[in-house]
């Protein structure tokens, strides 16, 4: 990574990552560290495989990066980022925690998020395969932009 640090963050309304696998080999979390630190948002969701536990089942792999990328989500939670944890597969354990709070960070089994802009319809569902999005056609009476993740058992 380059040694260059933005001076002010980019703002953003909400920000959506996904499969991050944390705890694996392959994971590349100095990337999201440095991206999680250049930006700002008032929601930051996180859907499914933000944790790779399957890839911890046989030995543990979590270098100091991966306590980093930890510690700027709570960091984000704390200065009020609404933070929001929707598991998937590989994070799946998480589910026993639905409804809970962990550090400010919210774990859901289901999240609508709508879009300021109004013009667009989305659905997107976390399931084993991909999160999928569909987008509908824009109308002449534009309303508001859904996009909803569901948390399904595998």
């Amino acid at each position: 990574m380059a040694d260059v640090e933005r001076m002010t963050p980019l703002r953003y309304r909400s920000i959506f990552i996904s499969d991050i696998h944390l705890g694996f080999r392959g994971c590349q979390a100095d990337y999201l560290l440095d991206f999680l630190g250049s930006t700002d948002s008032k929601r930051l969701y996180l859907v499914g495989d933000i944790v790779d536990l399957w890839a911890m089942q046989g030995s543990v792999y979590w270098p100091e990066t991966h306590n980093a990328v930890i510690r700027e989500v709570l960091d984000k939670a704390r200065q009020g980022t609404e933070v929001i944890y929707v598991p998937g597969n590989h994070d799946e354990l998480l589910r026993g925690h639905l409804g809970a709070d962990f550090g400010n960070v919210a774990v859901r089994d289901e999240v609508v998020h709508t879009t300021a802009s109004g013009s667009w319809s989305c659905t997107a569902i976390a399931s084993t395969a991909s999160c999928r999005v569909g987008v509908g056609s824009r109308s002449s009476a534009p309303a508001p932009t859904t996009i909803s993740w569901r948390s399904t058992g595998w």
